[in-house]
């Protein structure tokens, strides 16, 4: 008698295991294409920046919005030129809103960027406006990024950055 008791609350749990939920309540994430990323303006945009006295330049930005919290990678990009034509991307990744950047990858980047457009040594030091533009993308716990979330910022400048002659 035992053995059919047994085994007929087996079966009735596991019919109860196999049961559905009729409908989905929505609870699940559901990753949605952001449509802004605010980098914002820098508080040293029109002050004078020496890149070769200056160990970091900091960036703030808005995390976009993928509809709910995610690990999220940023980048950034340096330009000298304002539709970023001649965009050279930093080695530096953050994983806050928070873009800490080395003044020397950066000084070495732009310089590489006016030696390709012809200067030479001798035209340095120069006082340049230079671009940036941040691009975030979510990343998974394994390292890879989700290509579908991936997207660029607005453009900001610091319109007076001194420029050595610095190559890494």
């Amino acid at each position: 008698m035992k053995k059919y008791i047994k085994s007929t609350l087996l079966m009735l749990l596991s019919i109860c295991l196999f049961t559905a939920c009729s409908d989905d309540n929505d609870s699940n994430p559901t990753l949605v294409a952001p449509t802004t990323f605010v980098l914002n303006t820098p508080a040293i945009a029109n002050s004078v920046v020496d890149l070769a006295h200056s160990s970091a330049i900091v960036l703030t930005c808005t995390q976009p919005d993928y509809g709910f919290p995610a690990s999220t990678t940023y980048s950034v990009a340096v330009a000298t030129k304002a539709d970023m034509s001649d965009a050279v991307k930093l080695s530096t990744n953050s994983l806050t809103a928070r873009i800490e950047l080395d003044a020397k990858e950066i000084a070495a980047a732009l310089t590489n960027i006016k030696v390709e457009e012809g200067a030479t040594e001798a035209d340095f030091p120069m006082n340049i406006p230079v671009y940036f533009q941040a691009e975030a993308v979510i990343t998974t716990t394994m390292g890879t990024a989700v290509e579908t979330s991936r997207i660029k910022s607005n453009v900001v400048s610091l319109n007076k950055v001194d420029l050595e002659f610095s190559l890494p």
